[in-house]
């Protein structure tokens, strides 16, 4: 009899609710928006916006979860968990590094840290019989640093080391066994002693490249990776300063003379005895930055090495004991010099052979240029003598013993 009952019930119920549905027929009913929804989400728009709201539903979900990550992490700060913070932390770090090596460029990954040096310093060594020993080149370098004033205290230095010949492994005798290995260990010499110091760089050469192959590999590296550089000093290894070099009068003049000067030679020995005439040129005065000069516009100080009590950075107004001169020169070297960047790597790439002092072939391209021996092409022009003798020569190949 229930079942009967509950049965009639759920029928009038039913009728009821058809004769309401009939009489609101020109009204949609509630379900409506539902249906089209479904409708929707079956046509292809309908699956595009299904799949944004779940994927906005997805994010969400993970913005809710930051709170109560950074609550978790504050709990075991507070609750002595410092340790696996710093573990979570480390990891996440090393996590957050992969992805950058994974999706950063090698160019990237690579750039140079200081871009703006308009200078840079390359010293080539090689064999000497006092190696292991690095006296001669940390005196060489040194003194770079002691009397070129005015160059950028930032400016990079690059000492290159040089092999021996393959020619002579033949027949390896004992004594080229035990330059090889004072070779090798003056190389980890020069690494303990300036690895620290970021504006050095060592250069080790795996074969035979003199001073020319040396020369050129320094400036390949330069190029890359300090492309702001216009000016070079080339040094070599027992060659010293012994007197102050005013760095930015130089610079100042061969920006002045762009067209004019491209090489300046440091004398070893006094620069009259030394060519101070190319075809017509005239000597180049220019005005000095130092302060307080000596009779022939230099401050000599100790015989030693210059005194650095007088220097001043300040550009001096001109007058005639504050005038310097560049002298032309047929003479080319290989000693010390500053050279204008581009036009350096551009004699030295000529060369064609590398490995050999380059100062031989440009010396009878040097006079072709002062004399016009040789039709244009097989010359160079714009060598400049500075005004007094600076160096001085340690003589590495004489040297056994060292202090």
């Amino acid at each position: 009899r229930n079942t009967n009952s509950s049965h009639t019930c759920a029928s009038a119920i039913a009728s009821q609710e058809a004769t309401r549905t009939m009489a609101s027929s020109d009204n949609p009913p509630d379900i409506a928006p539902s249906l089209h929804s479904v409708s929707s989400a079956s046509s292809p728009q309908g699956t595009n916006t299904a799949n944004h709201r779940k994927k906005r539903s997805s994010k969400n979900s993970w913005k809710d979860l930051i709170i109560p990550i950074f609550i978790i992490m504050f709990v075991l700060n507070s609750i002595n968990g410092r340790k696996i913070v710093d573990s979570v932390q480390s990891q996440f770090g090393e996590l957050s590094q992969m992805m950058y090596y994974s999706t950063a460029t090698m160019e990237e990954q690579q750039k140079p840290e200081n871009k703006t040096e308009d200078t840079a310093v390359i010293i080539t060594s090689s064999y000497i019989p006092s190696l292991p020993s690095t006296y001669m080149v940390d005196t060489v370098l040194n003194s770079t640093i002691k009397h070129i004033i005015g160059l950028s205290p930032t400016a990079p230095i690059f000492v290159t080391i040089d092999h021996f010949k393959y020619s002579d492994y033949t027949n390896l005798s004992p004594e080229l066994k035990e330059g090889i290995n004072k070779l090798e260990q003056y190389q980890t010499n020069l690494f303990n002693n300036h690895l620290s110091n970021p504006r050095v760089h060592i250069i080790p050469a795996a074969k035979h490249l003199h001073i020319g192959g040396s020369v050129l590999k320094a400036m390949n590296i330069i190029e890359k990776n300090y492309p702001t550089v216009r000016y070079l000093y080339s040094l070599q290894h027992d060659f010293s300063f012994i007197r102050d070099v005013d760095h930015s009068a130089l610079v100042n003049v061969m920006d002045e003379y762009s067209n004019n000067i491209n090489y300046v030679r440091f004398p070893k020995r006094d620069p009259w005895k030394i060519s101070r005439t190319c075809g017509d040129a005239k000597p180049i005065a220019y005005n000095q930055t130092l302060s307080q000069p000596g009779a022939d516009g230099y401050d000599y100080g100790d015989a030693a090495g210059g005194s650095s009590s007088n220097r001043t950075n300040t550009t001096t107004a001109k007058s005639k004991s504050n005038m310097l001169k560049l002298y032309p020169t047929s003479s080319y070297s290989d000693n010390n010099h500053l050279v204008r960047f581009k036009w350096y790597k551009s004699t030295i790439t000529s060369l064609i052979k590398l490995n050999r002092a380059p100062e031989d072939p440009l010396q009878s391209r040097a006079n072709n240029g002062c004399w016009h021996k040789t039709p244009v092409g097989d010359d160079i022009t714009g060598l400049y003598l500075y005004h007094e003798r600076n160096i001085q020569h340690l003589d590495g190949r004489g040297s056994v013993r060292v202090p």
